[in-house]
């Protein structure tokens, strides 16, 4: 989890003040439901993609939507700015806007196992047995699938489906993923919706 800020013209120590104003909601809060209650997990502690996606779900879009409101159109601030959408900035801390959300995700290179009984049905990752885990700052075609990857959204009738291609400009560190970007000021729902898909 990362946070860029716009901090030049501040010295350093207010730099790190406005930095943890911004994570500590995101880093102090438990996921939520029956996990969260019962084993008090943070972000720290998030372990597997199901966890992930309940801190993205319960902690993260909680966070981050929280001080969202609809655009009073009788607010004193139309006389200041000049404002076209119907949703207020979503800021932490009241004061610290957040304006992009970007997912750099990596995945691993999978082929079929040659071993075993159920070895045509069975996928095996590809590289060195010892490698535990994609590195977030460099990138590896021994271990990390790099072909485009499309994931059927099929819902309630409607075919669709969305694609993602491995890129390394915009994502983290340029270390190579498949990237996406969320807009907060398409709402709170609209991420959720997002996040589920």
């Amino acid at each position: 989890l990362s946070c860029w800020q716009s901090m030049q013209v501040l010295n350093t120590a207010r730099q790190a003040k406005m930095y943890t104003t911004v994570m500590d909601p995101y880093l102090s809060n438990p996921l939520g439901g029956v996990l969260g209650r019962i084993t008090k997990k943070y972000f720290k502690d998030v372990e597997s993609p199901s966890e992930l996606f309940a801190w993205l779900h319960d902690v993260f879009t909680e966070v981050t939507f929280a001080e969202q409101q609809p655009w009073d159109p009788d607010s004193p601030w139309n006389d200041i700015v000049e404002w076209n959408d119907t949703l207020t900035p979503a800021t932490v801390g009241s004061f610290n806007r957040v304006l992009l959300v970007r997912f750099s995700m990596k995945r691993w290179a999978l082929k079929d196992s040659q071993f075993g009984a159920f070895d045509e049905v069975t996928l095996k990752r590809i590289g060195s047995e010892s490698v535990t885990q994609l590195s977030p700052y460099s990138s590896s075609s021994d271990y990390e699938e790099q072909d485009d990857i499309c994931i059927d959204l099929t819902n309630n009738g409607t075919n669709s489906s969305r694609c993602y291609g491995y890129q390394y400009e915009g994502s983290y560190r340029d270390s190579g993923g498949y990237v996406f970007f969320l807009n907060p000021m398409d709402g709170k729902d609209s991420f959720t919706e997002q996040l589920q898909q």
